[in-house]
């Protein structure tokens, strides 16, 4: 029985992010896996913003970055997302730590470490931060094309570190307790937000990656986030998915959190899932890892807006109810290639479902007349 559509199919999409599982350091793997290497997101220089915990992680990162010169730290001790969210905040006359060999001063994208200087279990404060000091970003750095976002480093599989037996606060640390709520909280902003993507979802492995209940990291803990961190830019930035450039590149969903409505641009622009059609699955199945679904019980079809034109040329699908399912992919902009229809019988895994397409699409739709029941994976891009 699937757990996540069980559960769904009776609470419905309030379950949105009740079950957030941060991928693993050491164990992490992209959402899509590209074999070219042409340039499509060219970012000449990327600002990351935060604190004692950033920096804890940072050198290491810029040690396995690929482009060290197009990165720059600006970080503040106990800079929590509510007070950079402060023009006036001393974060901003800050210079930043080996500043980016072009445009130091005018990043065309941030990435914002998210914390809050207090154990907060309510998504909604988290939020309120999150949108004020995207507000403030885009006023101090308006040349910054994409903010990205991403949470404090959490404990394995979100749990608290220590786990603490009596349920306090006070044995367990800060970074650990928050993390979950700041997830949920990026997911609220990211519905139906504009410039503004989820970024890597950094955890620990073992709580000694931990020095203390604050958060900051031990030198083994920022070595592996940093090395980490760096690895899941390495897998998107510079690398060619657009329509003639080469190929393929293939969405696997193995490193967002399973179990959570995916919303808005994932990859940076890259695909745009909306705003709640889609839904991350954990392994189901005939599909070992994540795979998606549509969110709404009777939902039988959703989009995939890609940002710019590329040729879906196959997918992965899985049925897993006890009919068949007729599942189509079809682009209603192309004119020249015709809508894919196969039949899935029940319980069957059908990889590598070819649509023969020639002419790059804007907008897929995937449809499936059993609805949520049948999962896609590996959706192929060129």
């Amino acid at each position: 029985m699937r757990d996540d559509r069980t559960c769904r199919r009776l609470f419905g999409k309030t379950l949105t992010s009740l079950a957030i599982t941060p991928f693993i350091v050491g164990v992490m793997q992209p959402i899509w896996t590209a074999r070219t290497a042409a340039q499509t997101t060219d970012y000449t220089c990327t600002r990351i913003i935060g604190y004692s915990e950033t920096q804890n992680w940072f050198d290491v990162f810029m040690t396995n970055v690929k482009d060290p010169a197009q990165w720059e730290l600006v970080w503040v001790s106990g800079g929590a997302a509510r007070y950079w969210a402060d023009p006036n905040y001393v974060g901003w006359t800050t210079a930043p730590t080996s500043p980016c060999s072009q445009n130091a001063d005018a990043p065309d994208r941030v990435v914002m470490d998210i914390t809050r200087d207090e154990y907060q279990t309510d998504p909604a404060v988290f939020q309120t931060d999150i949108q004020n000091v995207i507000a403030t970003i885009r006023q101090k750095l308006p040349s910054a094309q994409t903010i990205v976002l991403e949470p404090a480093v959490g404990g394995p599989a979100s749990g608290w570190c220590p786990q603490s037996a009596t349920g306090s606060q006070n044995d367990t640390v800060r970074a650990s307790f928050n993390h979950s709520g700041i997830n949920e909280a990026i997911d609220r902003v990211l519905n139906g937000a504009t410039g503004v993507a989820r970024g890597p979802d950094p955890a620990l492995s073992d709580c000694s990656g931990y020095g203390d209940l604050t958060g900051h990291l031990t030198t083994g803990g920022a070595a592996a986030v940093g090395a980490t961190l760096a690895t899941w830019f390495n897998q998107r930035d510079g690398t060619a998915i657009g329509a003639g450039g080469g190929g393929p590149a293939t969405f696997t969903f193995v490193d967002i959190p399973a179990n959570h409505v995916l919303i808005g641009q994932y990859p940076a622009q890259v695909a745009d899932w909306g705003s709640g059609d889609w839904w991350v699955s954990g392994p189901w199945g005939g599909f070992t890892t994540n795979s998606v679904s549509f969110a709404a019980s009777g939902a039988t079809s959703a989009t995939i807006v890609f940002t710019n034109p590329y040729i879906l040329t196959q997918l992965d699908a899985y049925n897993g109810a006890s009919s068949a399912s007729t599942v189509t992919v079809s682009c209603p902009s192309n004119a020249v290639d015709s809508t894919v229809s196969v039949t899935l019988p029940a319980g069957a895994l059908v990889p590598s479902i070819r649509t023969n397409w020639t002419q790059p699409c804007g907008t897929a739709v995937i449809g499936s007349s059993n609805g949520w029941w049948v999962n896609f994976d590996n959706l192929v891009l060129h």
